[in-house]
């Protein structure tokens, strides 16, 4: 058998990836591209079909709480097929964090027609790649992406962040640039004011004529070194960069930006001119392009963290009293509200979630003077080890709620409180929430509760809580005058973790309750079969005479269908003495899942059109196999014999507990 010649493999580019860990506006996956060139052609009339192995390593990003992935994963490209991507999954943070990194290398390709293969693989290319998982769970962020001209100033010009209900005075701060990306770097100025006008260059003439390709630049007055003059720009924390030997350091911003120091002709590069000032009020970032050479863009926009201030307790937001559209009002940004940084995973909408439902309670009680405790309570409806912690909505943390963290070991159908610890307030005349999340880490699915705090509030809302069915359902909310006066209410939802036109129908109206009157508001829960999580929303009532206004939180749990993940088979690796098949689920299962196993000349769909023969070219193989709580991958080998040519099936059959088959998938083994 000869050598294939199977072409040049590499990454297409070095990434960074963001990850907001408070709205998900970010997809969490990494994906990797890898681009095969050079002679992909078929060889001696078969298909050469060829896998390339990719190994997967971090030295700061965790693998089951940062991201989930096997240490290789091989990627397999059929003939004619030149371009395949790599997925990796990435748990989104309730926290800010520090940046984390991933590294991807190609390994040896192989060949399953012909082994072993070769690789004409240069030092052009890119053997190697790292993605940078950047948390922007930030109060302050603007994710919105920034378009960088070939010469002139980016499409937000400025890009602002308004920060607001801050108490205290800077004593750091941070300034993150999330996904820059720019054909040369030297041309790029990038310049921060402040509330109080100062302004403090934070790059430019940096990187030569270098390229940025997706990477995260975090400025702090408190990082080690700035970036390099004439090096390529590399994700990490730097202080501000400006090559004062460069014309660059003496260019004027446009206006609206301020004009450089009369004294000096250049900008200030101390972010230490904001120290001492409170954050509240517009920072504005500013961003040109000096020269006629393609631009670039900032992906995912840029992020203030500020070190001395802390929020302040205010009242419930006030709605605008005009008629409020039914999709619901934006979500305020979450602030992270304790020193654990769990890993949250979204949970998916489909039918293929493999479990039944963490149910959290949203309770509501009465603050008082000298304080109190509100009371969640966790069931689970299958043994799991569970992580909490505690988030701000309109309450914060510190000063209406303590924030709190742990772990619960739950059995089948247990319920354990958790209880939050409310300080006392003589505040009046609203209502504020935060939430209760709980995560499973062997499952990856999250739950969540809302925590209601009345401030003696005239108005209350009541909290209820849905199981959703396929064909969809409702939940009902009672609102309360316990005022003395009429009292002419508008009420609107919006969005919690569960989304308008999504999970349920957004709605509003009016409502005119006299005196200890209550009326109830019903709002359409869309249906769905999902499975394994809860998600909330919230109704809104505010009375434009008084001003008050208080919200209540709906849950919804998706119970769903009890349906175990997908099974498939990936195409075999030929060994040279093997054909090497993966049978993998798409998602970790909590409970063991029985496997059986065979080898035949049959597809999925019942067709012979397998032309080795068992005995011949390979030797028949079947068995059984269980899937353990949280695998997702079994290798089985399938022996072949010298001279053996053709092709064959693998197939990998889903046994449920009364021996039914629930899925019966194959992959093909080509000898």
């Amino acid at each position: 058998m000869s050598l294939t010649y199977s072409g040049d493999f590499s990454f297409t580019s070095a990434n960074s990836y963001g990850i907001n860990g408070t709205d998900g506006s970010y997809t969490n996956e990494v994906v990797a591209t890898i681009a095969r060139t050079g002679d992909t052609t078929t060889h001696s009339g078969s298909d050469d079909v060829v896998t390339v192995p990719v190994s997967i390593s971090s030295s700061n990003a965790v693998n089951g709480a940062d991201y989930s992935a096997n240490s290789t994963i091989y990627v397999t490209f059929p003939a004619g097929v030149n371009s395949e991507n790599v997925t990796i999954p990435i748990y989104q943070n309730p926290n800010v964090a520090p940046t984390k990194s991933i590294n991807l290398k190609l390994g040896t390709p192989i060949s399953s027609s012909f082994f072993p293969a070769t690789s004409g693989q240069n030092s052009t290319d890119i053997t190697q790649t790292t993605y940078s998982i950047v948390n922007t769970a930030s109060a302050y962020a603007n994710n919105q992406s920034i378009t960088i001209p070939s010469n002139g100033s980016a499409n937000l010009y400025p890009d602002n962040i308004y920060v607001s209900n801050t108490s205290g005075q800077i004593t750091n701060v941070q300034v993150t640039l999330i996904g820059v990306s720019q054909v040369w770097t030297n041309d790029l100025e990038v310049l921060l004011v402040g509330p109080n006008g100062k302004a403090v260059e934070l790059l430019a003439g940096i990187g030569g004529s270098n390229s940025a390709n997706g990477d995260v630049l975090t400025f702090s007055g408190t990082a080690p070194s700035a970036l390099p003059v004439s090096a390529a720009i590399t994700s990490g924390n730097y202080l501000p960069s400006v090559n004062q030997n460069s014309s660059r350091s003496h260019d004027q911003f446009n206006s609206p930006a301020p004009g450089t120091n009369p004294n000096t002709g250049t900008y200030s590069t101390n972010l230490g001119d904001f120290n001492g000032i409170p954050a509240n009020g517009t920072w504005s970032l500013y961003i040109v392009d000096r020269n006629n050479i393609q631009g670039g863009n900032i992906a995912h926009g840029y992020q203030l963290q500020f070190e001395g201030v802390t929020p302040t307790v205010t009242s419930a937001p006030t709605p605008p009293v005009a008629t409020p559209p039914v999709t619901s009002a934006p979500t305020p940004p979450a602030t992270p509200t304790s020193p654990a940084t769990p890993p949250v995973a979204t949970p998916a909408t489909t039918a293929t979630q493999p479990e039944s439902p963490i149910r959290v309670s949203s309770p509501a009680v009465d603050d008082t003077p000298t304080g109190t405790t509100e009371t969640f309570y966790v069931t689970a409806p299958k043994n799991a080890t569970v992580i909490y912690y505690t988030t701000d909505n309109t309450a914060h943390n510190g000063s209406d709620y303590i924030g709190t963290y742990g772990s619960l070991n739950l059995t089948a159908n247990q319920t354990i409180p958790v209880t939050v610890t409310i300080p006392g307030s003589t505040a009046s005349g609203y209502s504020t929430n935060y939430t209760l999340n709980v995560y499973n880490p062997s499952t990856g699915f999250s739950s969540e509760g809302v925590g209601t705090i009345n401030y003696d509030s005239p108005i209350q809302v009541s909290s209820p809580s849905v199981t959703d069915t396929s064909a969809g359902t409702t939940e009902t909310f009672t609102v309360t005058n316990n005022s003395s006066s009429f009292s002419n209410l508008i009420y609107y939802t919006s969005d919690g973790g569960a989304k308008g036109n999504v999970d349920y129908t957004g709605t509003y109206g009016n409502l005119a309750l006299t005196p200890g009157e209550s009326s109830q508001v019903t709002v359409q829960i869309t249906g769905s079969t999902g499975a394994g999580y809860s998600k909330s929303y919230y109704l809104n009532v505010y009375n434009p005479n008084t001003g008050v206004a208080v919200q209540g939180a709906g849950t919804i749990d998706y119970a769903g269908i009890d349906v175990p993940p997908i099974l498939s088979v990936s195409n075999s690796i030929n060994t040279g003495t093997t054909e090497e098949f993966n049978v993998n689920l798409s998602v970790p299962y909590d409970q063991p899942l029985k496997i059986n196993y065979y080898t035949t000349n049959q597809d999925a769909n019942g067709n012979n059109d397998g032309s080795a023969q068992d005995g011949v070219d390979y030797t028949g193989t079947y068995g059984t196999f269980y899937f353990q709580p949280g695998q997702t991958s079994e290798r089985i080998s399938v022996p072949t014999l010298p001279n053996g040519s053709g092709d064959f099936y693998l197939h990998a059959l889903d046994i449920n507990t009364a021996g039914n088959v629930l899925q019966n998938v194959a992959g093909r083994g080509i000898i």
